[in-house]
C-alpha cells in the first residue's frame, strides 16, 4: 500500500533538526560503559604535559580564554550549571567558568523570543558572561601529530612515536571505522581530542575521540575574492559535487571589505552559520541541521576552537549520543562516534569581523536560550522550537531581522489537518501538520533558514540591504571585514556517503520511497528523565489535541452542513410564500 504524502509529511519533518546521530557522545548508561568514564587513573600514564596539553592552558573556547574554564565537577556550589543540566553531564567532560554564578533564569511559560526580549531589554546582552558549559569531550589535547597508516600510532613533531587507539564504538552505532577511513587519514595532520592511558605492557598510549584535519582551516592570506556568479547563489555552491561529501575541502573568499582587507595579518572575531547536510543512511536524517558558530580568527587559520551551539531535544538517545550543547567545532564535527562529518558533508559561511561586538551579543543570547532548553523550560518542537528556529530565535532577539518567505500554506495547512487527522488517525499529527505549514519557512527548514540569512548577511555586509540597521546590523556592517564560504567533505567509513540538505518537503519526499515501510531509519529509544530535580514545568495547554480536534471537525461539520441548511430553508421558505399565495 502507497502512504499518502500527505500523511507522510509529520514523519519527514518530524526528521528535521532531530539527527539520528550528531553531536558529542552520552548516550546514557549504555554509552557511558563503552567509554569508561575518560581518562584512566593508572600511575603509570605520563602526566599530560609530556604527551599533549590541558584543554585550558593556552586553549580557546570561541571567543574565550580556555584558562577561564574549570573541569566541571560535582559539587559545583555556587555554579553557573543548574543541577538538571549537570544530571545530563555527569558522565561527560565538560568545563565551567572558573568564577561566575549562575544566571538569573527562571521558570516562565514564554516562549524563547519572548523571554529573549525581555531579556535584552533588561541589558541582559551587555552582560559580561561565558557560556556556563562547554561541552570539549576530552581530559587532553594532541594539537599537532600525524596517524600513522594503520591508524594504531601518532608521529610527533619531535619525531617521537606514541602508540593511538580510539575511543570505543557506541553499541548502537551503525557504522564505523574502515579502511577506507584510514587510507584517508595517512599523511594528513591531525589535531586529536582524547586521553592518556597505558597500554597491556605500560607503555603510554593516547586513546583519541576526535580527529581533525589542521588543513580544515580559514587561511585568508592565501585567498583572493571571489564573488558568486551570474546564477551562482548559496543552493548552488551547496548542490555542486552532489553536496561536496566526497570532494576536497574547499574555502572561498565570497566578499571583501576592499582587496586586501581580508589578508592583514591582525586578529579577527568571527559569526558564522553552519549547516550539516543530509545523511546518507537514515531517511529520517535528510533535512540536515542547523546552528549559530561563534570564534576569533589568528593568523594561523585555525577554526576547531570555535564554539558551535546545537540544540537537539534530550527526551530520546541516539545511537551516537547527543545532547544540546555548545562545544567546540572539533568536537562538533569529528568525534568518532557522533561527529558530523563522519557521516555527512557540511558547509559554513563566516563574517569575518574586526571587533568582537556583534559575536559576542549573539553568543549571549545563545547562552540564555540554550540553558532555557536544556532545563526544559522551552521544549523542542519539530515545527516551532527546532534546531533552525531555535537559533533564528537567538539571532533575532540580538537584532538580526532577516527577510521573511512566510508559510508554506494556510489553506494546505488547514486541509492538512484534517486529511492528516483522517490518514493517521491523530488528532496530533494533524496539528503536527498544521503547524508544519503555517511556520514561517526560515524557521522551519535548516537550508531555507542557511539560505535566508546566507544571503541576508552577504546583503547587509555589501551595503545592499533595503532596511534601516538595527543596532547588531550595524555592527556586523561596520566591522565586516570579509565573507567566507567553507565546504567540509564527509570523512570516509563504513557509513553511506550524505549529500545537501533537503530544501524542500517536496524536495525531502522525492528523496525518500513512498512506502514509508521502505524508508531506512533508525529507532531511537526514550531517554530516562530525573522529573525529581526539574525546576519547573510549563503549564499545560489550554485545549489538548483531542478538544482542537472535535472543535475543529465541529466546526467543519458545521460548514458542510451550513449551505445545503440555507438551501433547503430557503427552499421550505419559497414553498410557504407560494402556498400563501395560492391560498
Amino acid at each position: 500500500m502507497r502512504t499518502r504524502p500527505t500523511a507522510l509529511l509529520p514523519l519527514l519533518l518530524a526528521a528535521l533538526c532531530w539527527l539520528p546521530g550528531a553531536s558529542l557522545a552520552a548516550g546514557g548508561e549504555a554509552s557511558v560503559a563503552l567509554r569508561g568514564g575518560g581518562a584512566p587513573s593508572s600511575a603509570a600514564v605520563p602526566p599530560v604535559s609530556q604527551w599533549a596539553l590541558s584543554p585550558f592552558e593556552g586553549q580557546w573556547f570561541g571567543l574565550f580564554e580556555a584558562a577561564r574554564y574549570v573541569p566541571l565537577q560535582d559539587p559545583c556550589e555556587p555554579c553557573p550549571v543548574p543541577a538538571l543540566v549537570r544530571h545530563w553531564f555527569r558522565h561527560e567532560t565538560a568545563a565551567r567558568p572558573a568564577a561566575q554564578g549562575p544566571a538569573a533564569v527562571t521558570g516562565s511559560p514564554a516562549s524563547a523570543l519572548e523571554d529573549l526580549a525581555a531579556w535584552r531589554a533588561r541589558g541582559g546582552h551587555r552582560e559580561d558572561r561565558l557560556p556556563p558549559l562547554v561541552w570539549h569531550g576530552s581530559p587532553a589535547v594532541v594539537p599537532r601529530a600525524v596517524a600513522s597508516p594503520a591508524g594504531d600510532a601518532l608521529r610527533l613533531p619531535d619525531g617521537r612515536h606514541l602508540a593511538l587507539a580510539w575511543a570505543p564504538r557506541i553499541v548502537e552505532n551503525r557504522s564505523w571505522m574502515d579502511p577506507g577511513t584510514f587510507a584517508w587519514l595517512d599523511g594528513r595532520e591531525l589535531r586529536l581530542r582524547g586521553w592518556l592511558e597505558s597500554d597491556e605492557a605500560a607503555r603510554p598510549r593516547f586513546v583519541a575521540r576526535t580527529a581533525w584535519p589542521r588543513e580544515w582551516r580559514l587561511d585568508l592570506p592565501s585567498l583572493e575574492a571571489r564573488p558568486p556568479g551570474a546564477g551562482e547563489s548559496l543552493a548552488a555552491l551547496m548542490e555542486r559535487d552532489g553536496g561536496g561529501a566526497r570532494a576536497p575541502f574547499e574555502q572561498r573568499l565570497l566578499w571583501e571589505r576592499s582587496p586586501g582587507a581580508a589578508r592583514v595579518p591582525v586578529e579577527h572575531f568571527v559569526l558564522a552559520l553552519m549547516l550539516n547536510g543530509a545523511q546518507g543512511d537514515d531517511d529520517e536524517a535528510l533535512g540536515g541541521h542547523f546552528a549559530v558558530v561563534t570564534g576569533r580568527l589568528d593568523g594561523d587559520g585555525r577554526v576547531d576552537h570555535w564554539l558551535v551551539t546545537n540544540f537537539y531535544g534530550v527526551d530520546k538517545v541516539s545511537e551516537k549520543g547527543i545532547l544540546p550543547a555548545t562545544l567546540p567545532m572539533d568536537a562538533y564535527m569529528t568525534d568518532v562516534n557522533s561527529g558530523q562529518q563522519w557521516y555527512r558533508p557540511s558547509v559554513m559561511l563566516v563574517a569575518v569581523l574586526d571587533d568582537p561586538a556583534a559575536p559576542l551579543v549573539v553568543q549571549r543570547a545563545l547562552d540564555r536560550l540554550l540553558e532555557r532548553f536544556q532545563r526544559r523550560h522551552v521544549e523542542f518542537d519539530h515545527a516551532r522550537a527546532n534546531c533552525t528556529g531555535l537559533s533564528l530565535d537567538a539571532l533575532e532577539a540580538s537584532g538580526w531581522r532577516y527577510p521573511r518567505r512566510g508559510p508554506n500554506s494556510r489553506v494546505l495547512a488547514t486541509a492538512g489537518f484534517f486529511v492528516t487527522s483522517l490518514a493517521e488517525g491523530s488528532f496530533g499529527a494533524g496539528r503536527g501538520t498544521w503547524h508544519y505549514l503555517i511556520e514561517e519557512q526560515a524557521r522551519l527548514l535548516p537550508r531555507a533558514g542557511f539560505e535566508i540569512l546566507g544571503a541576508d548577511l552577504l546583503d547587509l555586509v555589501s551595503g545592499r540591504a533595503r532596511r534601516a540597521p538595527s543596532e547588531l546590523e550595524r555592527a556586523l556592517r561596520d566591522s565586516a571585514v570579509a565573507v567566507a564560504w567553507l565546504r567540509f567533505p564527509q570523512i570516509p567509513s563504513s557509513r553511506a556517503f550524505g549529500r545537501d540538505a533537503a530544501a524542500s518537503p517536496a524536495d525531502y519526499l522525492s528523496r525518500v520511497p513512498a512506502d514509508r515501510a521502505r524508508w531506512k531509519t533508525i529507532a531511537l529509544e526514550p531517554r530516562p528523565y530525573p522529573g525529581h530535580i526539574r525546576d519547573w514545568r510549563p503549564p499545560p495547554p489550554l485545549l489538548s489535541d483531542s478538544q482542537v480536534g472535535v472543535v475543529a471537525f465541529g466546526l467543519l461539520a458545521v460548514a458542510l452542513a451550513a449551505p445545503p441548511a440555507w438551501w433547503l430553508a430557503r427552499r421550505r421558505r419559497a414553498r410557504q410564500r407560494l402556498a400563501g399565495r395560492q391560498g
